[in-house]
């Protein structure tokens, strides 16, 4: 069975009053996109995992201040019931910075399918780290984002995934 990973589905990527949004970033593409993921988690009969982030205070630079436990932009946007594993990471990889590793080895899913936000941050470092455990993944192209204003990244980003042996599929 495989499994699908969403990273980061938190209101401060999400939200037009967040922190990310707040630095001048657009969110309009990343809320599409959580609709998408929403839908597709409706559809789903995988294994599905969310990894949100517990960051502390000005944990990549001075005054930048994402996803703190307790804040609003730390609020998860979609509904826990969707997922059967939820785990929390403290950096840009989950695989290093939470329980995923440990959750992957007890499901054994056959590929991994990841999503979600900032797609030049943390979905990057997550997948590259899965491909490195040997994971077979699969990023699915139309449901990860990024702020409006570097969408660019994605082509780059897409061309990088593809190159470590991940697959690239539209859902």
């Amino acid at each position: 069975m495989d499994c699908l990973i969403v990273i980061d589905p938190q209101m401060e990527f999400v939200s037009t009053e967040g922190a990310y949004a707040n630095r001048g970033h657009g969110t309009s593409d990343i809320r599409g996109c959580l609709g998408r993921i929403n839908e597709y988690l409706s559809r789903s009969e995988l294994h599905r995992i969310l990894i949100y982030s517990d960051y502390t205070p000005g944990q990549f630079e001075p005054g930048l201040n994402l996803c703190i436990p307790g804040s609003s932009g730390h609020k998860v946007a979609l509904s826990l019931d969707h997922f059967d594993t939820v785990l929390a990471k403290t950096d840009h990889d989950a695989v290093d910075s939470s329980d995923l590793r440990q959750a992957l080895s007890e499901i054994q899913p056959e590929r991994i399918q990841i999503c979600g936000f900032l797609l030049e941050y943390c979905v990057r470092k997550t997948a590259i780290s899965l491909r490195k455990d040997g994971w077979p993944v699969a990023i699915l192209e139309d449901l990860i984002s990024t702020g409006d204003d570097v969408l660019h990244r994605k082509s780059e980003f897409l061309r990088e995934m593809e190159a470590l042996g991940a697959s690239l599929e539209k859902v």
